[in-house]
């Protein structure tokens, strides 16, 4: 089970094709901190093939076939149209 106060690493990108390399960094990060919340951007422009639903389906897919399973190891969220960023 996913622990939510535990110590978490975050990969976030618009992951519209999962690819090997995201699976080595979710992989490292993984082993580095001991779970990991997978953060999917909204895209703001007309070239978004896949919705939110699509493109955390392919990563459940191609993480499960390595045994990992959403809620365990990680979560999938996804973050809104973010136009400004402030680091407190």
């Amino acid at each position: 089970m996913f622990k939510w106060k535990s110590p978490t690493a975050q990969m976030q990108g618009k992951f519209i094709n999962w690819t090997s390399e995201d699976t080595a960094s979710f992989q490292s990060l993984l082993t580095e901190v001991g779970q990991v919340c997978i953060l999917i951007e909204t895209k703001t422009d007309g070239d978004d093939p896949y919705a939110f639903e699509r493109v955390s389906a392919n990563i459940i897919t191609a993480l499960g076939k390595l045994n990992y399973v959403e809620g365990q190891q990680y979560i999938i969220m996804q973050l809104p149209n973010i136009t400004e960023k402030h680091y407190a």
